[in-house]
């Protein structure tokens, strides 16, 4: 069964006479990304282009295969050894020495990006995929230089895609906050409430800090466009609240609880049946997330019922 995570891949633009880049536009990108992963397999350099993510272990993109509207791939996951596959061809090999690279423990995380909607689902492959802001740096850095060069007026955003229901928990059992924290970047296409009011408006990148002031709690009701904010950021950005809830016995001083969205990743699991193609199974991926994410909107939240 493969547990996959999602993230939130977009370019915004920087000024009001630039466009949505479009289904092409990101297509270029990960073409972009495939053909210097294959340089640098070519070149044998793939250790150095591959990210160090501590232990002697090291994690980054091993194939790309573009389809219409999207990109199925893989992401590598290895130790470095002087004797085992080659990094190059996953052959074996058996020599001592260091002169040829060698890899062990692999691990192959699945990917599907639909250039659609910008969203990419990666499968964490039994905690092998790193960490939720780990893997958005890393595939960040990887990806700035290409999207720099190909849209120079736009910027880049990458951002983890929350579990909703678990901000549904916390809005429905919040009885007063201590703080406020939102990261929200609108999205480039359609968007509702709150959302649409910024992207009409050009904003591109929004940060809230709410506090009390001078100790206290803020009301658990919400002002509406704060709270299109909160539920939009699920999606595109990122929120972390300090709150209180009435105590589990219903009696004494109300409990202090964090809650930080990017803990909390939307997931969804497929499997592969053994007979079944890497494509068709890309496929059948394709529509569970353009699904999942399609369920998350600032209107799809459950009546907080105060």
């Amino acid at each position: 069964m493969a547990n996959f995570r999602v993230y939130n891949i977009q370019l915004l633009p920087n000024n009001s006479h630039e466009v949505d880049i479009g289904i092409s536009g990101y297509k270029k990108i990960f073409a972009n990304f495939r053909d210097r992963t294959n340089r640098a397999r070519i070149e044998k350099d793939l250790l150095a282009y591959h990210r160090d993510v501590g232990k002697e272990s090291h994690f980054g993109p091993h194939e790309f295969h573009p389809k219409a509207g999207y990109v199925w791939g893989r992401f590598v996951k290895y130790k470095r050894t002087d004797k085992v596959d080659d990094l190059n061809t996953m052959k074996p090999i058996f020599q001592e020495g260091r002169k040829q690279v060698g890899v062990a423990s692999l691990h192959e995380m699945f990917f599907i990006f639909d250039c659609a909607q910008h969203f990419l689902a990666i499968e964490e492959a039994s905690g092998a995929l790193p960490p939720t802001n780990l893997f958005a740096d890393i595939l960040r850095d990887y990806l700035t230089p290409i999207c720099n060069e190909l849209f120079p007026n736009h910027t880049l955003c990458i951002l983890l895609i929350a579990d909703k229901n678990s901000l549904d928990v916390v809005l429905k059992e919040a009885v007063g906050f201590s703080r406020i924290e939102v990261d929200i970047a609108p999205p480039n296409g359609e968007a509702e409430d709150s959302l649409e009011q910024l992207k009409r408006s050009r904003i591109q990148k929004l940060s809230i800090i709410g506090s009390p002031g001078g100790g206290g709690a803020i009301a658990n009701d919400l002002p509406p466009f704060l709270l299109g904010v909160i539920k939009g950021a699920v999606k595109y950005g990122r929120t972390q609240l300090s709150y209180f809830r009435a105590p589990t016995e219903g009696t004494g001083d109300p409990i202090k609880v964090k809650y930080d969205s990017a803990t909390t990743p939307m997931k969804f699991e497929k499997r592969k049946a053994g007979s079944e193609s890497d494509e068709d199974f890309a496929e059948r991926c394709l529509a569970d997330l353009r699904e999942k994410v399609g369920e998350i909107s600032p209107s799809s939240f459950v009546p907080t019922e105060k």
